[in-house]
């Protein structure tokens, strides 16, 4: 949050400054190049800023991706445990449960999803 307000506070000055959008060049006609120059600078320093957030938060998936333990269940926080699990806490379970090639159960949408592909179904 710091970041965000160091970088584009500045650029809402700078735009209220009459800072062209685009330029080629610092060698600027119109306003203080002075005010232009002073603004750029915690604005960059503001992008640095938020460089460094993202670094960290790139460190903390690589890291947890890497070296965190496998979920072997749908309930790594214990819900059931605590009667907390609802049915939107089950999906990683149903997610596991491996559908066979040769035809295996059916899902119980699995008319619905016919009739609407335009499938032939057979009771």
């Amino acid at each position: 949050m710091v970041g965000t307000q160091l970088t584009f506070f500045p650029m809402i000055l700078l735009g209220y400054g009459g800072m062209p959008r685009q330029y080629a060049s610092y060698d600027l006609p119109i306003g203080p190049t002075a005010y232009f120059a002073d603004l750029h600078q915690p604005a960059t320093l503001g992008a640095f800023v938020l460089a460094l957030g993202q670094i960290v938060f790139v460190r903390n998936i690589v890291q947890s991706w890497l070296e965190g333990p496998p979920i072997e269940d749908g309930d790594p926080w214990d819900l059931e445990k605590y009667d907390h699990q609802t049915h939107e806490w089950r999906w990683f379970d149903r997610r596991l449960e491996t559908a066979l090639a040769d035809g295996g159960e059916e899902h119980e949408d699995s008319d619905r999803y016919l009739a609407t592909s335009g499938g032939d179904h057979e009771n």
